[in-house]
């Protein structure tokens, strides 16, 4: 009950009682005691860390910094929403894991949960072989060098993508053999950063056409880079960072596996170069080309 009252009320709100959300907070509750009680059990891998256990480092001090300052503020909502999303991804990342980034996010994850779930989780702590009380223990601090927006974009983009996949499943009508993805063609985020670029000095569509075609890699694709910098022009103000195709290529590789398993087909990632399909010439940076076969 404390844990739902924290998470439907805030400072600027009345509180509204909800059985539902008694029930979802209890499930959460649940969710956490699971993992926590199973955690023996999670095969994890030890050595160099891969992308994927950056990137769950990376989620996690954010998350730390999230609710400090959240709770700092009297915004428990916020918080604890914070918390179901960190628990969210570490159940996902569980599926492959590094051991120390594992054994570091449950550590943190108890300690921020404890002023709300105080029970479950001083049995939690002493589940973890963790000493003394978790109440007790220092609060987990966010080190900010390993809050990586690269990463992060890295897995919305792999996000992204998942629900592309199944948009075109549903539109084929049929279980996929292989899934092919490709990451856009690279002059395309030559284009994108340019005109990224200029749309913090000015809005002037032609200015930032003319920019754009005066770069050979863009006047190498004639009109095929004049449409698609207009394209991106008439909605600069818009447009967000983007990955370097390397970056999209790396983080779809890194989730081959999971995609394999999800969708249960083979999974093919390549750039849009290596193909002469028409959904690789139409794929753009952060949105993959994906052909369903």
């Amino acid at each position: 009950a404390r844990l739902f009252l924290m998470f439907v009320s805030s400072p600027e709100s009345q509180m509204e009682w909800s059985d539902e959300g008694i029930i979802g907070a209890y499930r959460f509750v649940l969710r956490f005691w699971s993992m926590v009680n199973e955690s023996k059990k999670i095969k994890c891998r030890t050595g160099k860390l891969e992308t994927r256990d950056l990137l769950m480092r990376a989620r996690l001090h954010s998350a730390i910094k999230n609710v400090t300052e959240t709770m700092e503020s009297f915004r428990f909502n916020l918080t604890i929403g914070s918390l179901m999303e960190l628990l969210n991804g570490m159940q996902k990342y569980a599926e492959d894991c590094h051991r120390d980034v594992m054994a570091e996010s449950l550590e943190a994850l108890t300690a921020m949960l404890s002023p709300f779930a105080p029970h479950v989780c001083e049995e939690a702590w002493g589940l973890l072989g963790r000493k003394g009380f978790v109440s007790l223990a220092k609060w987990p601090a966010a080190d900010e060098t390993l809050i990586d927006r690269r990463l992060e974009m890295m897995e919305e983009l792999v996000e992204a993508t998942k629900a592309d996949i199944r948009e075109v499943i549903k539109i084929v009508g049929r279980q996929p053999k292989s899934v092919s993805i490709y990451a856009a063609p690279l002059w395309k985020y030559a284009v994108y950063s340019e005109i990224l670029e200029h749309a913090k000095k000015e809005s002037d569509v032609k200015a930032m056409l003319k920019a754009v075609m005066q770069m050979p890699a863009a006047r190498q694709q004639g009109r095929h880079a004049a449409v698609f910098a207009e394209k991106l022009a008439k909605d600069a103000r818009m447009l967000k960072g983007a990955l370097s195709q390397d970056d999209e290529l790396k983080a779809l590789e890194g989730a081959r596996q999971e995609l394999e398993k999800l969708f249960s087909c083979s999974v093919k990632i390549m750039k849009a170069e290596s193909s002469g399909s028409l959904k690789a010439l139409r794929a753009e940076p952060g949105k993959p080309g994906i052909e369903v076969e």
